[in-house]
């Protein structure tokens, strides 16, 4: 319901995403998949503008926790809405914001993105992947030497899987938005 309740046009007032936020972010302790992607979603849905972006980036805890579900989840269902939200907080001007979900560890999650079964999960990583790299040096830099081992995670392997895709991939996933 507050997926339904914050999608639209025109976009959702922010003093109501203000008041949202808190009430959303406390569903993401849910053990019930369909109250998280719920959460995911209105995230998503809240995130969709720089005012929006803005609010979820103060809210203490919220990109953690959706960047632990894009390392750990299981369900696509999970998955795209997460991928959406912290996608729509890379694409701002403001290198604060992504560096936010660079410490979050998103890079991690990049691999299995990039690798995902559904055509719209790489092409959604594909299009984060590609607003990080218009971000700081510093953010660039991240990218190419990232290394976690735990995930699997190198920086040569997230830009193999890109330079793949550019050779072999449908058009829609080269062609990002």
């Amino acid at each position: 319901m507050l997926g339904n309740l914050s999608r639209g046009k025109p976009a959702i007032k922010l003093s109501v995403v203000n008041q949202m936020l808190p009430m959303v972010t406390k569903l993401f302790a849910s053990t019930d998949k369909d109250v998280i992607v719920d959460a995911c979603w209105a995230v998503s849905y809240m995130s969709g503008n720089k005012g929006g972006i803005l609010a979820c980036q103060g809210v203490e805890g919220l990109t953690e926790s959706l960047v632990q579900y894009l390392l750990n989840s299981e369900s696509s269902s999970i998955i795209r809405p997460a991928l959406r939200a912290i996608g729509n907080f890379v694409t701002t001007d403001e290198a604060s914001l992504t560096q936010k979900c660079l410490d979050a560890n998103f890079i991690s999650a990049f691999p299995r993105l990039l690798n995902h079964s559904e055509k719209m999960i790489r092409k959604e990583a594909v299009w984060a992947l590609s607003n990080i790299a218009a971000g700081t040096t510093k953010q660039v830099q991240a990218i190419i030497s990232h290394n976690d081992a735990k995930y699997g995670a190198t920086g040569a392997s997230i830009i193999q899987t890109i330079v793949g895709f550019a050779k072999n991939e449908e058009y829609k996933i080269r062609k990002v938005r």
